[in-house]
């Protein structure tokens, strides 16, 4: 996956394969407990939201994709490892400062810009992870990476 593709999917481009499906906008700040039918979204963005909770993220159990870059979340949200679909998580910009429990299936994580000192026992778990950013954390040992063989992409400064 190049940087543009990246960028673009981020910036809630649709791609071709996406076609008939349910994406988020990316403006307009609703709450999640207002999203009609959740079960029926595969990208959600809820960025920029200044929460520190994620109520209820289970019933949005299709998701393949979740940007939750800007927020204050720190403690574990326990109900992401439930989404099975999941396969991109921004994480940047918050307040995290331990790595909790993941799906299994990610294969991009951004966790940029976080207080990160240490990426823990969870991320060796994730097998699939093809690209990982990790920039602007105090992280200084690398060691739990050695074990994601699928991992094409490492960004850590």
């Amino acid at each position: 996956m190049n940087s543009r593709t990246l960028l673009s999917r981020r910036a809630g481009i649709p791609r071709s394969s996406d076609r008939g499906r349910s994406r988020t906008p990316s403006s307009g700040k609703r709450r999640l407990e207002e999203y009609q039918n959740p079960g029926s979204l595969i990208s959600l963005d809820y960025s920029n939201r200044g929460t520190a909770f994620l109520p209820n993220i289970k019933q949005f159990k299709n998701l393949t994709e979740i940007d939750l870059s800007g927020n204050l979340l720190k403690t574990q949200v326990a109900e992401l490892s439930l989404l099975k679909y999941l396969k991109k998580v921004n994480l940047s910009r918050n307040d995290i400062d331990c790595l909790w429990a993941l799906p299994t299936t990610l294969e991009v994580l951004v966790i940029s810009k976080n207080r990160l000192k240490a990426l823990g026992s969870n991320v060796s778990r994730l097998k699939k992870l093809r690209y990982l950013d990790m920039a602007h954390n105090q992280i200084e040992n690398l060691e739990p990476i050695v074990e994601l063989t699928s991992l094409r992409y490492l960004k850590a400064k």
